[in-house]
């Protein structure tokens, strides 16, 4: 993969784990069980308006289609390694909690907020096994030298790695 090809890639990707992020927060919505003005809070929610949140979810949702759209068309040209694509999903997962995450600790509620507090304590377990199969998955693709080799499919589905001209 040309250098280039892989700084673009490389946004793609991000673009992909940021608006899987975002688009998912919009869409759990906000988890408040009782009146805002009464409500006690972990911590306060981000102060934007109901149009603000609105607007920032169709973008998100219409950047990750977009995304996911060009990402799959530059996978296809391009032909990288499968273990990108199982690190891209495995951060936009942890995308996905990190906004449940920010979802239930500011959580309006009558008394304590137990469910923010439990996300608040067992979230870094969740950090830890990300950083170690994101660097688990960095390293195998560095041992392979696949930042530098592009892989030529063949039509039975295995990978080779293209000598360079």
């Amino acid at each position: 993969m040309s250098r280039w090809n892989r700084a673009t890639f490389g946004l793609w990707a991000l673009v992909i784990i940021v608006a899987a992020t975002l688009s998912s927060w919009w869409l759990m919505g906000d988890f408040t069980e009782t009146d805002p003005a009464t409500a006690d809070y972990l911590y306060r929610p981000p102060r934007i308006t109901g149009a603000q949140e609105r607007a920032i979810g169709i973008l998100s949702i219409v950047a990750l289609a977009v995304a996911i759209g060009l990402f799959v068309w530059m996978w296809r040209r391009e032909h990288p390694r499968s273990e990108w694509a199982f690190l891209i999903g495995v951060w936009s997962i942890a995308g996905i909690g990190a906004a449940f995450v920010e979802r239930g600790v500011t959580a309006g509620v009558v008394g304590a907020n137990i469910g923010g507090g439990l996300l608040l304590f067992l979230s870094p377990i969740a950090v830890v096994g990300l950083l170690v199969t994101s660097a688990w998955l960095l390293v195998r693709l560095r041992q392979r030298d696949e930042l530098t080799m592009p892989v030529k499919r063949s039509s039975e589905g295995s990978d080779s790695v293209q000598e360079p001209s």
